[in-house]
């Protein structure tokens, strides 16, 4: 018994040995980040809170608007089944607005309606909405401009922005969440993101089959730095923040390695401001002083399933130009869409807007989409009262 335990200890401290080594190369120096942040916490990814360890840049409001408040706010009475999937799934920010005004807001776990909280993935439908943006403001041609006419690294290839909004590239970006390294770990825990964004190799012909990476959503953030002069919170704040009206700034998470926005995950907003986001799109881009944020067709190609196929040779019927696309008894609906159930899902023949931020979803996804979205949606259309 001795024996085995020395033996045992001689491999622990090998092994040990061999980890620091390795952690110790340059290039795997973001390993401690993930550690700290993840296993060190008895946990296997970054928590809400991921903002307040990153540098970050500002995406600065102007004047304020406050939602309207329905005559109907908070007067629904909740429901066993409402009150058992928000405290299942560690919900801190359910919100419904109809026809433009706050008609129910409830938030758990000393969470208000100015504490931000991170998008994860729902930057990239804001990413989606800037390069709309650029094409109106004359940076950007067309979503079919090639991708090397903006990243020389790309020259030669025939990959356009379309292709990139489409999730369709075929850039082998790994995308795995709790895989330390993958794509996601090595950028969020201090791998520059622009070379390592770069890094990754075309893997076939663009523009066939629907693969979902977020890589791709930061190239397109390099596109819009590259043809703006600005930085992606410069950009958002000046042709989304100020005009919208949003009630207080928002945080955009910056690249350890480079200090570049993280744009494909890292924007750390209010609930009400992520709605007034829903609440511009479904609008078809137009604020509320009647400027357009981008070309009609534009918007209406964003929120229809782009031309492709899954990867199981079904057609896609799922993903537009970052947005999620959905449809629920017999109704359309688009919405954002980041991990672990941030949601912003806008249902625009019922004039509503589901808003859920949270610690947890369910796993098992129902026709590429997660469950818990049919719920939110029913709750919201009961408060609605359809």
């Amino acid at each position: 018994m001795r024996k085995l335990i020395i033996s045992s200890l001689k491999l622990l401290l090998a092994f040990s040995s061999a980890l620091i080594l390795f952690i110790s190369f340059p290039q795997n120096r973001y390993l401690y980040r993930v550690l700290g942040d993840t296993i060190f916490k008895f946990r296997f990814g970054p928590d809400q809170k991921f903002y307040l360890n990153n540098p970050n840049r500002v995406v600065k409001k102007a004047k304020s608007i406050s939602w309207p408040v329905s005559k109907f706010y908070n007067t629904w009475n909740e429901s066993k089944a409402f009150n058992q999937i928000h405290k299942d799934k560690e919900s801190f920010a359910f919100l419904v607005l109809h026809k433009d005004s706050l008609i129910y807001e409830k938030y758990w776990s000393n969470h208000t309606d100015s504490a931000l909280s991170m998008s994860w993935s729902m930057s990239k439908s804001v990413i989606g909405m800037l390069i709309g943006a650029a094409i109106r403001d004359g940076y950007i041609k067309s979503e079919n401009d090639l991708v090397g006419n903006y990243l020389s690294e790309y020259e030669g290839k025939k990959l356009t922005i379309k292709h990139l909004l489409s999730m369709s590239s075929t850039i082998d970006y790994h995308e795995a969440y709790k895989n330390p390294f993958a794509y996601t770990a090595k950028t969020l825990y201090g791998r520059p993101v622009y070379q390592t964004t770069l890094g990754y190799k075309m893997d076939g012909e663009p523009g066939k089959i629907l693969n979902y990476r977020s890589g791709e959503t930061q190239l397109l953030s390099f596109i819009l730095s590259k043809a703006t002069k600005q930085s992606i919170a410069e950009y958002a704040s000046e042709k989304i923040w100020q005009p919208m009206g949003a009630e207080n700034n928002a945080l955009w998470a910056l690249s350890f390695g480079d200090s570049l926005e993280l744009a494909y995950c890292c924007l750390s907003s209010t609930a009400r401001d992520f709605a007034k986001i829903g609440q511009l799109w479904m609008n078809k881009g137009i604020f509320l002083n009647g400027d357009t944020l981008v070309n009609e067709d534009f918007w209406q190609r964003s929120i229809k399933p782009a031309d492709l196929l899954e990867k199981d040779g079904q057609k896609n019927k799922r993903y537009g130009y970052q947005w999620w696309i959905g449809h629920y008894k017999g109704e359309s609906f688009f919405y954002m869409n980041g991990l672990n159930g941030q949601f912003v899902l806008c249902m625009p023949n019922k004039e509503i807007i589901v808003l859920r931020l949270g610690n947890k979803k369910s796993k098992k996804d129902k026709d590429y989409h997660c469950p818990d979205i049919y719920k939110y949606l029913d709750f919201g259309l009961e408060i609605c009262r359809f």
